[in-house]
């Protein structure tokens, strides 16, 4: 069964579902790892999308992050992962 939802409010759907696509992009592998055996989690946690974006900001080194320039490389590329899925879906989208 499908739902008709009125005109106006389809657009703001579509919006507010893009944003949770991101936000699930973003903290959702952080939240599947803490499922894991604490040895796979703490390995896996300094590659997540966000310590890896937090390393370049740290003031004080964190043993359990990594450094600036490794943490910003590895932000650099989930930004472009993340713009070449939404360049994909605009192509399949868009007529």
């Amino acid at each position: 069964m499908t739902t008709v939802a009125p005109a106006g409010l389809a657009p703001a759907l579509a919006a507010m579902r893009a944003r949770l696509g991101l936000i699930g992009l973003l903290f959702g592998p952080q939240l599947l790892a803490g499922l894991l055996p604490a040895a796979w989690s703490d390995k896996l946690y300094p590659y997540l999308p966000v310590p890896a974006g937090a390393a370049v900001a740290n003031v004080q080194p964190d043993s359990a992050a990594l450094a600036p320039w490794p943490g910003f490389a590895l932000f650099c590329l989930y930004t472009a992962v993340v713009l070449a899925l939404a360049a994909w879906q605009l192509r399949r989208r868009d007529a």
